[in-house]
């Protein structure tokens, strides 16, 4: 995976970009605009940083604000107000937190999708049928206690745009399973993304109890969640 390239100094390359870019912009109703920037191991970083300095801009010339995951960070001229997608560990490992804070020097912001906390495709238990492990077994309660304005040092509260628990679905084949995977945890991110952290319910023992009286909620919908253990469920 990443270990592929595109023709970065060629001019249909861009024709390429912009006619995608466009198409995607003129299609979607809200403001934002990804265009990626993860797991780009075959290109050399000046190459990496001539592409996003100006597919970066491209995006911003449809209108929409773009949005790159944090190794795009890297590029000093991205373009201005670009935000940045952090995916990296929530303890930041080598250059992340560095590349994640220039996207704010530029005047973005951030979207925080630490992998260890947020991944919803990650096991919630070692034996768990479905998900992958590459960034750690997450529990209920490690997608719970973690601080999102506490992961880039240095940055301020205002920074955050907001959380992101992104399912992809390497493993998932049916609504059902997407639920067992999404289903308690997405509690726990709108609870850790949307409250504030010194808030008078904003503990793990008060969550659990809360969020197990979800549980007759959850099954009138339909939603197929997993009973974990750590929830003494109603």
């Amino acid at each position: 995976m990443g270990h592929s390239s595109v023709r970065i100094h060629e001019e249909r390359t861009y024709d390429f970009v912009g006619d995608v870019l466009r198409e995607v912009a003129e299609i979607t109703p809200g403001p934002y605009l990804h265009i990626g920037g993860d797991e780009c191991l075959g290109t050399p970083a000046a190459d990496f940083a001539l592409f996003f300095e100006r597919v970066s801009r491209m995006a911003a010339d449809t209108g929409k604000i773009p949005v790159a995951w944090h190794e795009a960070g890297a590029v000093a001229g991205i373009a201005e107000g670009t935000i940045g997608q952090y995916w990296g560990s929530v303890e930041p490992k080598g250059s992340h937190a560095e590349e994640a804070g220039h996207f704010v020097e530029r005047g973005g912001s951030l979207i925080m999708s630490p992998s260890d906390r947020t991944y919803l495709d990650m096991k919630p238990t070692a034996d768990f049928p479905l998900g992958l492990v590459w960034a750690g077994i997450v529990p209920v309660r490690a997608a719970y206690e973690w601080e999102p304005t506490a992961v880039v040092p240095g940055l301020p509260a205002e920074a955050i745009l907001g959380v992101e628990a992104p399912l992809w679905t390497e493993t998932v084949t049916t609504i059902a399973a997407g639920d067992a995977l999404v289903f308690p945890r997405i509690a726990a991110h709108a609870e850790t993304a949307w409250s504030p952290k010194d808030g008078a319910e904003r503990s793990w023992e008060s969550f659990r109890t809360r969020v197990a009286g979800l549980a007759p909620a959850w099954e009138a919908s339909g939603i197929d969640f997993t009973r974990s253990e750590e929830i003494a469920w109603a």
